[in-house]
């Protein structure tokens, strides 16, 4: 820690600043808005005088820097697919609402409000959706891809700071982010004027996916000062962000069965209510689920908004600047200890029995058995704990949720039930584990400089790729103990088919190979590993939900031949939807258990998917031979 005049300026200036924050957000409510107004600006002319006057530099060169390279490369052709991404959601909603109409009748006032509410609340949970899967991916790699491109040790050798380094990178990549969210906000605009959506719930929505982000480029920033690879830090970041929504969950569970529950810490009073609401503030769609009970109550929905959108800000607010804040203070120190320590590597007497000999394939050798795995650490030991805890212990909310017809069906159908929902979660889990691995494979070896040392082996390019796709796809199996487990409890004790999980298992296989091949063919054709990882999850993300699009509903209502062709429709697109057929279609039940009811047509359709899955793994596969050798010369 420096003791310079100028570091003993800066904490002076800082502290000072950060005593009127404090104060002004401790006593708002004994000043006006115009006190409140002049006060805050008086805080914030008094940080542009530190920058100013240079006493205090925030984020340096390095924010300026990673923008302008940015800005120089081609990724604002996602921003111009995203935008027509809205479009086409906005026209598929439109088709839909305008064939449920009456022919030839005139939508009132009410009939376009109402169809505008239902666009908007839609896009808004899928925004959602697409920041808390993308912006990891997209803010992971914030400090591992200097790490694995050996550049962190001379930014940390110049007389940078770390919160310039930290901030500059992570600011620049927020920023790029925020800007390919805000390209759907003309669209969205346009909605206003058929009524029904108010402004404030358009820049709520957009504040929303903006906090959404900010709580998680911290938690990403922190994750990627710790570890020491770009797909570790983004698992541990998924897995912090899993087990919190699952945690808040569960709280929200227990909470309703133990009632509330009041601690007295001398002159302070907590409830249990309180504090459930600040730990579950971060959930957006608990936060959702609130503001429409709020609006069931007869509340005004611009209220019951700002008063959930004020709770969601201050919790990821506070989120994002104490892992920033952290990951500022640890930089240094976590990349020398990283330094000097080497990793661990594999016990002698150990070796024989988990590497055994190289053999006549020695790329699949090198993939599965020399290849590093995931580092969580002690904190993502920890949270995986949890979470498979959580997992099996969800058992017990099940029970109390669903009632069966009687108490003979209760064991089987829970059980059946718990197993089909937590198993095509953890499954869809391990495949997105694949999807990450396959992205950074020929990347990983390009950045550590060693894909030259295996262009010039005598490997086959196929061999090589084929090593890369394998160890893919057996990355994750050490997660295969874990979903094995609840998908024997599905059959053990449920009310599957004898041939469930074999059919199960052989559906992971084709999702898992279809993923690592696209992940292989981003991994070739992007430049950084924050491309592909970004590309890789993006196709994951729609092979999820695209086929989940009710198109049966573009078919004429009154029509009973067109809805006996739209429910034939639809069936097909659920089996194309990977979590739709590990969790629901796909599990199919004995017979005599006539408490599912469900018919062949469903069970064929997932097989179809799967077909369609495989005939596109083969035909990507031959496409990246083609391409690989092209690019290598071989």
């Amino acid at each position: 820690m420096s003791n310079s005049p100028q570091a003993w300026r800066e904490r002076l200036g800082l502290g000072l600043l950060a005593g009127g924050a404090l104060t002004l957000y401790l006593c708002a409510d004994s000043f006006t808005l115009a006190q409140q107004v002049l006060l805050g600006g008086g805080l914030a002319l008094g940080l542009a005088i530190l920058l100013r006057r240079r006493w205090f530099t925030l984020v340096g060169p390095v924010l300026l820097h990673d923008m302008v390279r940015t800005a120089r490369r081609s990724r604002f052709a996602l921003y111009r697919l995203y935008a027509y991404f809205v479009l086409v959601l906005l026209a598929f909603f439109f088709a839909i609402w305008y064939g449920s109409m009456r022919s030839g009748a005139i939508p009132t006032t009410r009939e376009t409000a109402s169809f505008a509410q239902g666009f908007f609340y839609s896009f808004l949970g899928l925004q959602v959706v697409a920041v808390c899967v993308l912006a990891p991916g997209y803010l992971a790699g914030v400090i591992t891809e200097e790490k694995e491109s050996r550049t962190l040790e001379y930014l940390l050798a110049t007389d940078l700071r770390n919160r310039e380094i930290v901030l500059g990178k992570l600011g620049a990549r927020l920023a790029n982010l925020m800007l390919m969210l805000l390209t759907g906000l003309p669209i969205v605009s346009l909605i206003e004027l058929m009524g029904g959506v108010e402004p404030l719930l358009v820049m709520a929505g957009f504040a929303v996916a903006a906090a959404t982000a900010l709580g998680l480029g911290g938690i990403s920033v922190v994750t990627s000062v710790y570890a020491r690879k770009t797909r570790t830090a983004l698992v541990l970041t998924y897995l912090t962000m899993v087990v919190y929504l699952m945690l808040s969950l569960a709280s929200m569970y227990l909470y309703s069965v133990i009632g509330s529950v009041t601690w007295s810490l001398g002159p302070i009073t907590l409830s249990g209510g309180e504090l459930l609401d600040t730990f579950t503030a971060g959930n957006p769609f608990l936060q959702m689920l609130r503001v429409a009970m709020d609006f069931g109550r007869g509340a005004r929905m611009a209220q019951s908004v700002l008063l959930r959108l004020r709770d969601y800000a201050l919790f990821h607010g506070v989120v994002g600047a104490v892992c920033v804040a952290w990951a500022v203070l640890r930089l240094r120190a976590v990349f020398l200890r990283q330094a000097d320590q080497a990793p661990a590597r594999i016990a002698g007497r150990m070796r024989g029995f988990l590497r055994p000999k190289i053999g006549s394939h020695p790329m699949i050798w090198k993939e599965v058995f020399v290849e590093d795995g995931l580092r969580l650490g002690r904190l993502g030991k920890i949270l995986l704990a949890v979470f498979i805890a959580a997992s099996f212990l969800s058992l017990y909310s099940f029970v109390t949720i669903y009632s069966p017809r009687g108490a003979a069906w209760q064991t089987p159908y829970v059980i059946s039930i718990w197993s089909q929902s937590i198993g095509g979660v953890v499954a869809c889990l391990l495949l997105l584990g694949v999807a990450v691995r396959a992205a950074t494979s020929l990347i990983g070896e390009r950045d550590r400089q060693t894909l030259d040392g295996l262009l010039a082996a005598p490997l086959k390019p196929a061999a090589i790729l084929f090593g890369k796709w394998l160890g893919s796809v057996l990355g994750v199996r050490l997660g295969w103990l874990w979903l094995g487990v609840i998908w024997a409890m599905g059959y053990w004790f449920g009310v599957w088919h004898v041939a469930v999980v074999p059919v199960l298992v052989a559906a992971w296989l084709v999702y898992a190979a279809f993923l690592a091949t696209v992940g292989l063919w981003f991994s070739l054709v992007s430049r950084t590993s924050l491309r592909a990882t970004v590309y890789t999850l993006g196709s994951a993300l729609v092979m999820a939900t695209l086929f989940l699009a009710p198109l049966d509903s573009l078919f004429p209502p009154n029509d009973p031949a067109a809805q006996a062709w739209a429910r034939w429709l639809y069936q097909f697109q659920l089996g194309l939807s990977p979590p739709a057929a590990l969790g629901y279609l796909l599990p199919f039940p004995r017979p005599g258990f006539e408490i599912w009811h469900k018919d062949a047509g469903q069970f064929g359709a997932a097989l179809f998917g799967l077909a369609v899955w495989l005939l596109a793994t083969a035909g990507l596969w031959c496409w990246i031979n083609v391409r690989f050798r092209k690019r290598t010369n071989r």
